[in-house]
């Protein structure tokens, strides 16, 4: 996604830099793809960089915002990161404490490409300035307005259902698994107009899991959201548990590892 982002900021006529500091060799080679441009120290970084993107799993998003934070960072810094609303205006507070600007933001879709039906809702009081550097065909820009934690709310509320609803879709196969009826199952599930779908999409849920490492945070931010609205957080905080189990999935996903990883509970296997 990053990536995707920097090559379209390139094509609006803006400089894209990265941070080379601790990031792996698979990073520097989606950067050199992208043409990006290498920085080596955060303090260079935030010293070159007018606007700022954060995109890291859910964990690392205070973190990321406290070390440019400490930077003294007076450009608009931006976090798109699958965050709960209330984290996003503690990210706010800290990036305003260093004298910076915050936008709150939130990617749905597919990295942007030319033909591809991705999202970015933004909301806080810098939308229009930034809006500008992500113009493109391929990626829709919608200003929620100036309320900071929107973007997030509306980001939370969707992975509520896009991955809980597959967290559950995989506990239900794997107890069926369990239990000795799955290929019983997934026949019922094709023998009806309403399921269908979940027979159908099979073998691309599996493949989503390989980010399960990742959904099991997201899935904790959607719970904090919960808790917030005053609703229930069992459900998310049940679904993070079954990402939690699927952490070490490697990117080729069988369904046998699948099976066992979540079958297996072990204290070391659960959260």
């Amino acid at each position: 996604m990053g990536s995707a982002l920097a090559t379209l900021v390139k094509s609006n006529g803006f400089t894209p830099y990265w941070l080379a500091q601790d990031r792996s060799d698979a990073t520097r080679n989606r950067a050199l793809r992208a043409a990006m441009t290498e920085i080596a120290t955060i303090e260079a970084f935030c010293q070159h960089s007018g606007i700022i993107i954060s995109i890291c799993p859910p964990h690392a998003a205070m973190d990321v915002a406290r070390q440019v934070a400490r930077q003294g960072f007076t450009g608009v810094y931006i976090d798109a990161n699958a965050i709960s609303p209330t984290h996003a205006r503690q990210v706010n507070d800290i990036i305003a404490l260093g004298g910076g600007r915050f936008v709150d933001a939130a990617i749905v879709g597919p990295p942007p490409g030319k033909s591809t039906d991705t999202r970015l809702y933004l909301s806080g009081e810098s939308v229009a300035e930034i809006a500008r550097c992500f113009a493109s065909p391929g990626l829709r820009i919608i200003n929620l307005g100036a309320e900071i934690g929107r973007a997030s709310s509306l980001k939370m509320c969707h992975s509520a259902m896009h991955k809980g609803q597959l967290a559950m879709l995989i506990a239900t196969l794997a107890g069926a698994e369990s239990l000795g009826v799955r290929h019983e199952l997934t026949e019922l599930w094709g023998a009806s107009a309403n399921t269908a779908n979940l027979a159908r999409g099979m073998d691309e849920n599996f493949r989503r899991l390989a980010k399960a490492w990742r959904f099991a945070g997201e899935m904790d931010e959607v719970a904090d959201t919960f808790a917030g609205a005053g609703l229930p957080a069992q459900f998310p905080v049940a679904a993070g548990e079954i990402f939690s189990r699927l952490s070490t999935l490697p990117d080729a996903v069988t369904k046998t590892q699948v099976f066992e990883l979540l079958l297996d509970t072990t204290p070391s296997k659960t959260r």
